[in-house]
């Protein structure tokens, strides 16, 4: 751990959200925005409780917890290096958590069952490092091996969103890009999953319609792209903008059209009960460029 505003950066954001200008002096949460870090001098102040001082003093008086067992937390996490600095889509530098990837993936150890709904294995949800914090099921998202940010999901009411605000759109799995001449492209990382868990090398993006001009060079080895997106309007339109951005001769678009569902996607069709071959069948003999559409 660099400083004390860092760790108290890393428990208000675990607790409430927490709102930073990249690296300028101050943050604050962002359930409760009178709580306010100083990064400068390593302190926080909870104006509306009436509550200022160091991470010590948030865990005893903000987390309730005893002087012994917040003396161990601090402990530990003082061991460990738990922000890193990171670009985003603009080129700005942004703070991110990469603990937070094991922390949040411990937490849903014993809550699975939002993953295991579609169709995901134990070994998926741990090669992918899946997980759970404040009612929400995550995903994380690496580029070159580094952390970059998590898409968090929540069932009732449903609601997909990325947790930091301002990284910008990611390419999920991207790193088999280098070990293939062949990808199948989905709408979402989760539909990625279930294709890649059934031998199929899949990726995905954490916002759809988001397509960054970097990307395009980690595609030069593809020689076909088969674009699966969902079953709906959107689907069809993204679809067509993607093939578009990454070439229209070498991108081909089957969105479950067989399929009377609307918004019918990857995960409906295995959790359906369909096996891989069907799936490469519906694709030879259904998938069109996006110039037939």
């Amino acid at each position: 751990m660099n400083s004390q505003a860092e760790i108290l950066e890393f428990l208000v954001e675990q607790d409430f959200g927490y709102n930073s200008k990249d690296l300028s002096r101050w943050g604050k949460g962002e359930e409760h925005d009178s709580l306010v870090i100083d990064k400068d001098k390593g302190i926080f102040f909870w104006n509306s409780k009436g509550i200022v001082g160091n991470p010590l003093t948030y865990l005893m008086k903000v987390r309730g917890m005893d002087i012994s067992k917040a003396k161990e937390l601090l402990k530990d996490l003082s061991r460990n290096t738990i922000i890193s600095v990171i670009k985003n889509h603009k080129n700005q530098d942004v703070v991110v958590q990469p603990k937070l990837v094991n922390i949040f993936f411990n937490n849903g150890l014993n809550d699975r069952g939002y993953f295991y709904n579609r169709g995901l294995t134990d070994q998926t949800i741990n090669r992918f490092q899946l997980g759970k914090f404040n009612g929400y099921y995550t995903v994380p998202f690496f580029e070159d091996g580094e952390f970059r940010n998590f898409q968090i999901r929540k069932e009732n009411p449903k609601i997909i969103k990325s947790y930091y605000k301002n990284i910008g759109p990611l390419l999920f799995n991207s790193d088999i890009l280098k070990l293939v001449g062949k990808i199948y492209y989905t709408e979402g990382p989760v539909d990625a999953m279930v294709l890649i868990q059934s031998g199929l090398p899949a990726i995905s993006s954490n916002c759809a319609g988001g397509y960054l001009n970097k990307w395009y060079s980690k595609f030069t080895n593809i020689k076909e792209i088969f674009i699966l997106f969902d079953n709906d309007d959107a689907g069809n339109t993204e679809s067509k903008r993607l093939a578009k951005f990454l070439g229209e001769n070498r991108c081909k678009i089957y969105n479950f059209w067989d399929f009377d569902k609307k918004g019918y996607d990857p995960v409906d069709f295995i959790r359906d009960g369909n096996s891989k071959d069907y799936l490469l069948e519906l694709i030879k003999e259904r998938c069109k460029y996006s110039f037939q559409l």
